[in-house]
């Protein structure tokens, strides 16, 4: 009996070990278990600048190019600007800048190819003032030569040194932006079978031409050009009107582009311009 007893005690001893033991292991487990907060991602409404040109994108030599800045400050109040372009001074020469915001004090700087400019809340304005699609300054040029001309707002993310837009919260808002590219050429009247010659091997001609018709507001005018280059041959039309209003204006081929400015009854006139 004695002996019986004996291993009862002995048995319900090693159970309670066992059973504190792993108790112990199973709290060790659930501390070792990091709790991780559940993220959220956060989307940040970011300002933009925008280059627009009021004149044509292209024009021809010693025409006036001008260009408004345009920004959005996605509904925040805004303090102030920062404005740093590039732009090609072998082809566009800046004649002046203007101030469209009664609210803002504009200050300028100008070397060689680029501008800078400071636009500054009055302290006097109360008011809030946030950016929807405004217009903030415009810009005069006058296109000297021939070619491409790009025009490139300097941007970099968390800059400190180029173009911003700061917010009530002292907060620098603007993101990415769009640099704008103003296409200068010789502006050029073409006559039907009368090809031109633009360099060595290359040829324009208009060889169609549907004139406007002075007493059809909705009929459609036309003329087609073909290009020739080292016995290839390409044609392209132009069209301009119709009941929808249609307006096929410009093209490139063989490194150059051809930008239609007005069709006459005998001819067309073109700007063209190397790319």
């Amino acid at each position: 009996m004695k002996k019986t007893l004996l291993i009862i005690l002995i048995l319900l001893v090693v159970f309670l070990i066992l059973f504190f033991f792993l108790k112990s292991s199973s709290r060790t487990k659930i501390r070792s278990q990091p709790t991780e907060a559940p993220t959220a991602s956060v989307i940040q409404s970011q300002g933009w600048f925008k280059l627009k040109p009021l004149t044509d994108a292209t024009v021809s030599l010693d025409d006036q190019v001008t260009i408004n800045l345009l920004a959005d400050s996605v509904n925040q109040h805004v303090l102030g600007y920062d404005l740093v372009l590039t732009y090609d001074a072998g082809k566009l020469t800046l004649k002046e800048v203007k101030n469209l915001l009664e609210d803002f004090d504009i200050y300028k700087k100008q070397s060689v190819g680029k501008l800078m400019i400071t636009g500054v809340l009055r302290p006097t304005v109360k008011t809030k003032n946030p950016f929807q699609n405004t217009s903030l300054v415009r810009l005069e040029f006058q296109a000297v030569a021939s070619g491409q001309a790009n025009l490139k707002i300097d941007w970099q993310k968390d800059s400190t040194k180029d173009s911003n837009l700061i917010s009530d919260q002292n907060q620098d808002i603007l993101g990415p932006v769009q640099p704008l590219t103003i296409n200068i050429g010789k502006k050029t009247t073409l006559i039907k079978n009368k090809p031109l010659l633009l360099e060595e091997g290359l040829t324009v001609e208009l060889v169609d031409l549907t004139p406007p018709d002075s007493h059809c507001f909705d009929c459609l005018s036309s003329a087609k050009i073909s290009l020739s280059k080292d016995n290839q041959k390409k044609e392209f039309t132009f069209k301009e009107g119709g009941i929808a209003g249609l307006i096929i204006n410009e093209f490139s081929q063989f490194n150059y582009g051809f930008h239609l400015d007005k069709i006459n009854d005998n001819g067309i006139e073109i700007i063209i311009f190397k790319k």
